[in-house]
């Protein structure tokens, strides 16, 4: 089977994972059980139009140094997607710090939120919970990796680095 051949596929499917591992994480962790906003709010944020500039960067390093000619797994497109997850976390927490009002052309998760509980402090903190539970998804999603487990150890302290 032959690669992707074009970039719009590959983010074609890096959205696919990031919505089947959303919806995935939303039945093992329950996250529409407090509140199913939390996860439609989630859900949309995660899910906007956007370049997806990281996880491309993860596929594109990982097929350069692969010696396969295959269709890369799915379990490639869960693993960059912890990239995309990751930097949407640093957003929401920047758009908090920022108090910034629009993101991707649609109302920041803290907004949202505000908008929709009709409280400011419960949007803060609903983005924050958020926000948070991202990081704890990225972590999870860039060990699927489909890599051996030195090497997934060593990506990891890079990958908790560059959030630190």
């Amino acid at each position: 089977m032959l690669l992707f051949k074009t970039m719009k596929d590959y983010i074609l499917e890096i959205d696919r994972s990031l919505r089947d591992y959303l919806a995935e994480c939303r039945r093992d962790y329950r996250l529409d059980r407090v509140d199913p906003s939390l996860y439609k709010g989630l859900l949309d944020f995660v899910l906007r139009d956007g370049k997806r500039i990281r996880p491309l960067f993860f596929i594109y390093s990982f097929l350069g140094y692969s010696t396969s000619k295959t269709q890369p797994k799915k379990d490639l497109f869960t693993a960059a997607g912890a990239f995309e997850l990751l930097h949407d976390f640093l957003l929401i927490h920047d758009d908090i710090i920022d108090n910034a009002a629009l993101r991707r052309g649609k109302p920041t998760l803290h907004k949202y939120f505000e908008k929709l509980f009709k409280d400011k402090k419960t949007g803060t903190d609903m983005a924050l919970v958020a926000g948070d539970i991202l990081y704890s998804l990225a972590v999870s999603a860039l060990l699927r990796c489909p890599a051996p487990d030195s090497v997934r150890i060593v990506g990891l302290e890079l990958f908790l680095r560059a959030a630190a």
